[in-house]
């Protein structure tokens, strides 16, 4: 096969392996973010000239809008790795690389195949064909790409049809032939399971749930679904379920000219099912790796899938009655009602009443029991205790379940405010799944609670790729725009929220505020009276209304949410109050909200209602006593 080579060099201590994307000091691999790579790289490949800090922005971030600091940042990077005379810096000009190298011999494994493009992503696939076990520590993603801007404006399929990777793939719900309805949460829980596990894998880039299954029930033919989500491969099938037998069809498709690239019927008994499962997973994972990356390591291939696979499923219950009862349970949590939930609580005890050694059952237990307090349907005092509990169960019978890491910060985020536990453990699970959908938005929206604006932009943006249809990466996203100020952004994030969910609590509320700060008092008015959650449309008239000089409205709204929301809505009355610039009632609501430990609480820092207030001296009283003392303000809408 020909192809081209990438050269190794050594400078003193530091070896750099392109093909790696790694920098190797004294034999050790260096943590080192993709970007500083590419700086690094960069630098390398035009040493004995001065490279232009425009030329290295070029370079680095191709047709972005990227500020000069995040150059500044990943430089300083590389010095403190490679010394502070490695790089120079060029006064009004650019940067240098100083040192002086000495190429090494070509290895085997830096042979890139020549159907590879020359502007492809190396990392991390390329990294772990040379070492398996390497864990490549990425920079978090820019803030609002040209694809992601292009997400916020509804523009995906212009995007997707050009600048679809190949390692890409979407995982339709398969059709459900049974003829019960009872059975559709098998069909869809197959797929989830197919879903989580691909997603695990890394190099891999793997559409989220919620924007696989928007196509559920519609005639959309492949190449359609594919540029709507920007993907190269779709799965698709179908599951046919009588009594305890299965016949369950599945083909990988190749978005382009819908032509299948593999395809498999399994009729099986349900105790086979995770010996199908993972067979799909494996099948699906290495035809794309032999194809698109490595048809040279067939059987290498192989073996490196099933030992990944297997990574993937730790976790998962074993017993194939409790393994159906936690699916069921899942696809009633995914519905987000408050019947459907406590069905759900219900069926995961069930569950793990059968094994109480499922890891990933018990994580599911543990936000399937922050959702019932949330929705009131079971007590606040022991469902709070019991989700904890539940956690760190899950987290003890797996320390690197990535699901348990994101119920911890869930957990930490809403329930126990206890803001460090909750970084570690959304940047724990990040460090496991870098593209977890579930990690992204937990972190773009602990982020924005904390008032770390650009982290929140960065995640959210990088979640609208992940899941190009959820409503709630667009509400996050939408969210921390307004709080930077950058008004029409925002506007068009949560219409496009609003558009993937026209009936979802609180989009129209938000959309609101944003038109409000524009000055169009008219259309935000509007946009609240449609809010299908009667608690949030009445605290955003209050606040519209006041704003408005129509103070007989903004009380009659105010005393309409007290007078029905009074015992479950405290932060909600609070923040209506702080609007008001009516500093003793609202915390005094803020109190009452502490006190039943309000989950609405965790946006206190951040809300932009409450900002009439923040200058009276029990701001940051009550501030330390969220334990936010230590992080900046941020104001969001």
């Amino acid at each position: 096969m020909r192809g081209r080579t990438l050269e190794n060099y050594r400078f003193d201590k530091a070896e750099v392996r392109p093909a790696e994307r790694a920098l190797l000091i004294d034999g050790v691999r260096a943590e080192l973010g993709s970007r500083a790579f590419d700086v690094l790289y960069a630098l390398i490949k035009n040493r004995g000239r001065v490279v232009t800090k425009d030329e290295s922005l070029d370079l680095v971030w191709p047709g972005l809008v990227v500020q000069e600091n995040n150059l500044q940042a990943q430089v300083s990077a590389l010095r403190k790795l490679l010394g502070p005379k490695a790089i120079a810096t060029i006064p009004a000009r650019g940067y240098q690389f100083s040192l002086t190298e000495t190429v090494l011999t070509e290895i085997p494994n830096g042979v890139v195949p020549s159907d590879v493009p020359s502007h492809a992503n190396l990392s991390p696939q390329l990294s772990r064909q040379c070492n398996p076990e390497a864990v490549m520590v990425q920079d978090p993603p820019s803030a609002l790409t040209q694809a992601e801007r292009a997400a916020v404006f509804g523009d995906i399929a212009n995007y997707a049809v050009s600048n679809t990777p190949a390692l890409s793939i979407a995982v339709l719900p398969p059709a459900n032939l049974t003829g019960d309805a009872n059975d559709e949460y098998f069909s869809d829980g197959l797929a989830d399971e197919l879903l989580n596990v691909l997603a695990k894998i890394k190099g891999l880039r793997v559409i989220a749930r919620t924007s696989s299954f928007s196509f559920k029930g519609q005639n959309v033919d492949i190449p359609a679904i594919g540029a709507r989500l920007g993907v190269a491969h779709v799965v698709d099938g179908s599951v046919r379920k009588s009594g305890d037998r299965l016949r369950i069809s599945v083909q990988l498709v190749k978005v382009a000219d819908s032509s299948p690239i593999w395809s498999e019927v399994y009729d099986r008994t349900l105790d086979d099912i995770f010996a199908v499962q993972d067979d799909i997973a494996q099948c699906v994972l290495t035809e794309l790796r032999t194809k698109f990356m490595r048809p040279w390591h067939g059987e290498i291939e192989r073996r490196m899938v099933k030992r990944e696979v297997a990574a993937a499923t730790k976790g998962r219950s074993a017993n194939s009655t409790a393994h159906n009862l936690y699916l069921q349970a899942r696809f009633l949590l995914n519905r987000r009602a408050a019947a459907d939930i406590a069905k759900s609580v219900k069926l995961l005890r069930q569950a793990l009443a059968i094994d109480p050694h499922s890891a990933q059952t018990w994580a599911t237990f543990s936000q399937a029991l922050v959702a019932a307090v949330d929705y009131a349907v079971v007590p606040q005092v022991e469902g709070t205790a019991e989700a904890l509990a539940a956690v760190q169960r899950a987290l003890a019978l797996q320390p690197d379940l990535v699901d348990g890491h994101i119920a911890m910060c869930t957990y930490q985020k809403l329930r126990a405010w206890d803001w460090q536990i909750a970084i570690s453990s959304v940047q724990r699970a990040l460090h496991l799944s870098p593209d977890e959908i579930d990690a992204q938005t937990e972190a773009a929206q602990l982020y924005f609670l904390l008032g770390r604006l650009q982290e929140s932009l960065e995640y959210a943006s990088r979640a609208t790729m992940l899941d190009p249809v959820n409503a709630i990466s667009y509400r996050i996203l939408g969210s921390t725009l307004g709080a930077l100020g950058r008004w029409a952004a925002s506007e068009a994030a949560f219409r496009q929220a609003i558009e993937f969910a026209p009936d979802r609590p609180g989009l129209r509320a938000s959309l609101a505020f944003v038109l409000e700060r524009q000055g169009r008092q008219d259309e935000a008015l509007d946009a609240v009276s449609c809010e299908p959650a009667d608690f949030l449309r009445w605290r955003t008239l209050s606040c519209l209304h006041f704003r408005g000089g129509n103070l007989v409205d903004s009380d009659r709204n105010l005393h309409a949410l007290i007078d029905r929301y009074g015992d479950l809505a405290a932060f909600n009355i609070a923040a209506a109050y702080g609007a008001h610039g009516d500093a003793d009632h609202a915390f005094e609501w803020l109190e009452r909200a502490y006190a039943v430990r309000d989950s609405g609480l965790s946006y206190v820092k951040c809300h932009g209602m409450l900002q009439p207030i923040q200058a009276d001296p029990r701001w940051p009283v009550f501030l330390r006593k969220m334990g936010f003392e230590e992080y900046d303000s941020g104001i969001g809408p």
